[in-house]
């Protein structure tokens, strides 16, 4: 989600601009929980939104459906990206990225072709405003779009192709239409003020940032409240509980029979299993549920783990709740999230695709584990004890930036420098020249070596070469004295004592 300022001079309240361009429920559940905690902190806020009820208000300001846009359709298909690397064969994966290049440039055509709803923005003069991205290229991973296809680890030609295809004929498209006004994709994203991270700073690999970035992970996790009376029954149930959480769409779900299989080879274990439709498994172990608090759920000491897929929108209460995970992520954005666990040494991880009653049973077995529960446990305390929450950072940055905008340089330098400090090239180039150095001196040494001793190896096959002769005349003498008569000749000892 970028957060970017579009200019005014703010008085006390700002007049504060959210747009909600997809129609996924996570993005969607996220930027309407911004709006409100906007809203709630004085702020006359504008939700522009392609879900949620027309005019809606809020607790200062309104949810806007307005006429202008209603006929707009937001949604693109980002299934495509998530199956970008899942897939196999070079051609599907070629085919996936087409397919979504060809989504996203339909939708952003739609969105110059509405120049009245440009214009409206423009005229209301709104302080500040923010975007959870034009594209599905930003996904609910909350990374920028320059560098999404470097942290989903893209294989270079799909990224080389989605490239070509999407970025380059988008900004094409965009001055065509928009003419000197537009701002390519790149730079638009550069330009933000700030970029707001839908995640927990615990949960993500080091790397480095600018101050231009804000977690705000766990900014629409509900507050914890007591358990009813029938989720204290269905824990007293047995002696331990396990959350099973799966999206709706999941591909995990699939293996429904895989997981009950597992489950039922677990008899002492109740498993609450979280599914909308609500259907009967049909095991006595297995309580189907439509909803449940999993906040409230996962810090009572009854349950034991949860089963989840890695969705973002359920890793704050996660983290929060101090319970060891049994990750099964169908997709890249929720094997991301599942590594990030399984870096931190709380989560057993296993692909969708690879799923059997005996792994299962075996990443369960490992939650109960001493060392994992430790370290739940530690991270947890480490979310918990934060001193600002995450609403109160989001409010403090949106007023910053309102009243600063970009006059205040938070960005990386990398736009103003040239492509020998862009690429390190100063420290790589004498790398390179010595360890080519070095490489060339110990060849020239070998090689050296080496035709020393090919050249005295002739000397001294000479050397035995004549030293053979004189040997064989030095043996002669003493061959001959030493031979016997021939013939039939004999020697008279008698003549030689005359």
């Amino acid at each position: 989600m970028n957060l970017g300022f579009l200019g005014g001079k703010p008085g006390n309240a700002l007049k504060i601009l959210v747009i909600s361009t997809k129609t996924d429920a996570t993005t969607s559940q996220l930027m309407h929980k911004v709006a409100d905690v906007l809203a709630g902190s004085g702020h006359q806020v504008t939700l522009v939104s392609s879900t949620g009820h027309a005019h809606q208000q809020l607790a200062n300001g309104v949810i806007l459906k307005s006429p202008l846009i209603k006929e707009l359709d937001y949604g693109v298909r980002s299934e495509a990206l998530v199956n970008i690397v899942s897939n196999n064969r070079v051609r599907d994966c070629l085919r996936t990225v087409s397919h979504l290049s060809q989504d996203m440039l339909a939708f952003c055509e739609k969105v110059f072709d509405r120049m009245d709803v440009i214009d409206w923005i423009r005229i209301q003069k709104f302080d500040i405003a923010l975007t959870s991205g034009a594209t599905s290229i930003i996904v609910t991973s909350a990374e920028p779009a320059p560098w999404i296809t470097k942290t989903m680890k893209m294989p270079e030609f799909e990224e080389t192709l989605l490239q070509s295809k999407l970025l380059g004929p988008l900004d094409e498209m965009g001055r065509r239409m928009v003419g000197d006004r537009y701002i390519p994709m790149k730079n638009a994203v550069g330009r933000s003020s700030f970029l707001v991270v839908n995640t927990d700073e615990l949960l993500d690999f080091p790397r480095p940032l600018t101050s231009q970035w804000l977690y705000i992970g766990g900014i629409d996790a509900k507050k914890q409240s007591s358990l009813s009376p029938f989720w204290n029954t269905i824990l007293s149930m047995r002696s331990r509980s396990v959350l099973v959480s799966l999206g709706d769409t999941s591909p995990c779900r699939r293996h429904k029979n895989i997981l009950l299989q597992a489950f039922s080879e677990i008899p002492d274990t109740t498993f609450i299993w979280h599914r909308e439709d609500n259907v009967s498994l049909n095991q006595s172990n297995v309580v189907v549920v439509q909803k449940f608090p999993g906040r409230d759920l996962l810090v009572d000491p009854r349950v034991s783990t949860i089963i989840t897929d890695g969705r973002v929108n359920s890793l704050h209460d996660v983290l929060s709740g101090g319970k060891p995970v049994v990750c099964i992520p169908s997709d890249q954005t929720q094997i991301r999230n599942c590594h990030h666990l399984g870096k931190r040494g709380v989560a057993a991880v296993t692909d969708c695709r690879d799923l059997t009653p005996s792994n299962v049973k075996e990443m369960i077995k490992q939650t109960a584990t001493t060392e994992m529960r430790d370290s739940a446990k530690i991270l947890s305390e480490a979310v918990t004890s934060k001193q600002t929450s995450p609403e109160e950072r989001l409010i403090r940055t949106v007023e910053f930036a309102a009243k600063y905008g970009s006059s205040v340089d938070l960005h990386s330098n990398d736009d103003n420098v040239g492509v020998v400090q862009r690429y390190h090239l100063d420290v790589f180039i004498p790398l390179a020249l010595l360890l080519a150095t070095v490489v060339l001196l110990v060849a020239w040494i070998a090689r050296s070596v080496w035709d020393k001793c090919k050249k005295n190896l002739p000397q001294k096959s000479n050397e035995g070469e004549s030293g053979a002769p004189a040997n064989e005349d030095f043996e002669k003498p003493d061959r001959s004295s030493s031979t016997e008569p021939k013939g039939g000749e004999t020697v008279d000892d008698s003549k030689e004592t005359d």
